[in-house]
């Protein structure tokens, strides 16, 4: 397949926006109309609220895996059934302008599964999508991707230019998937947005955050203290507030980005944070490095070894200079924020 030369994409991507941009009809702007994938998901979801408080900017139309037992009125809802199965996309795709792509497998593989379990679903699915919303007249596709296709340990803030080296299962399947994109948006001239965010927390974060908060919450002494390593996180509604951004910005046609808050935290600092929000004292005692390390070398553990110690920082800068983007949430209140939620659930 050739692909595009960068300027040929760009010029082609200014013209569509340019086109959504003064959709005029008699009697006022003509509302964009969004598919939002995965929206009962933890993103999805958070999402289809936020732009379904706006109507008279969006139509929204969001896809589910199953029926919601409380679905918003002004949502169209789409039930897919499981993507790893033929799904037509058709009916939902009808006048939409727009497609945010949140829908994905993000667990651990089960015993006994392959890679190919999240391919079925992170990479045939979007493949699938991607057909439909060409067929649909889609004008941009905004995938949201997973830090994680850069690998785990970063000490230095990487940026968008580092050549990916995903480690896990799961983040080669979103590389995959972004190269899926990328080539298809390419050759049917589909603007495409890449978004790859960090770890997002907020009162509902599923994984590693929800156990965290738990931690937190039993106010157990901790072993952390004098960790120096920094890792980079994001609030889920800077999330939404980005996402929103890209649905019209002309400047990210095309693009990839990465996603979190402007300063990365050591874990005692994000703990210490979590504490206040819960009225809790945060209480950190220090052991010897080679401890943990032992342990998790023995209990094979060592990612999660990695993940405390280690540092992960990444960089929001194009971001910001692209789009004007800025935080919508400070960290530190939407931090405290979640615990005080969490607590009170």
């Amino acid at each position: 397949m050739q692909l595009h030369s960068r300027s040929v994409v760009k010029s082609k991507a200014h013209c569509k926006l340019s086109d959504l941009l003064v959709r005029i009809k008699r009697g006022g702007f003509v509302k964009y109309k969004v598919l939002i994938t995965g929206a009962s998901g933890y993103i999805g979801g958070a999402l289809v609220d936020r732009l379904a408080s706006k109507q008279a900017a969006w139509q929204v139309v969001g896809s589910v895996r199953k029926a919601l037992e409380a679905p918003l009125d002004n949502v169209e809802y789409f039930v897919t059934g499981d993507l790893a199965g033929e799904v037509d996309w058709s009916r939902a795709l009808q006048g939409v302008d727009v497609v945010v792509h949140t829908a994905g497998r993000a667990h651990k593989l089960l015993a006994g599964e392959t890679e190919d379990q999240f391919d079925r679903i992170n990479v045939g699915a979007t493949q699938s999508l991607l057909k439909a919303a060409a067929s649909a007249g889609v004008k941009r596709f905004i995938f949201l991707s997973s830090i994680g296709v850069l690998g785990e340990r970063h000490a230095v803030p990487v940026t968008e230019s580092a050549a990916p080296a995903p480690t896990q299962a799961y983040g080669r399947s979103k590389l995959r998937a972004e190269q899926a994109v990328q080539a298809f948006c390419t050759e049917h001239s589909i603007e495409y947005v890449i978004v790859r965010p960090t770890l997002v927390y907020s009162a509902a974060a599923p994984g590693n955050f929800r156990r965290l908060l738990g931690i937190v919450a039993r106010g157990w002494p901790l072993p952390f203290k004098g960790l120096s390593g920094q890792r980079s996180f994001v609030a889920l509604d800077n999330v939404c507030q980005f996402l929103e951004l890209l649905l019209q910005h002309p400047a990210a046609a095309n693009e990839i980005y990465h996603l979190c808050d402007d300063k990365p935290l050591t874990l005692p600092a994000l703990l210490t944070i979590l504490s206040e929000g819960m009225g809790k004292r945060c209480r950190l005692f220090a052991i010897p490095d080679a401890i943990p390390y032992v342990l998790a070398r023995v209990s094979g553990r060592i990612r999660l070894y990695n993940q405390l110690y280690g540092s992960f920082v990444v960089s929001n800068h194009k971001a910001k200079q692209q789009l004007g983007w800025h935080m919508e949430v400070d960290p530190q209140q939407a931090l405290h924020r979640a615990a005080e939620q969490f607590i009170q659930s």
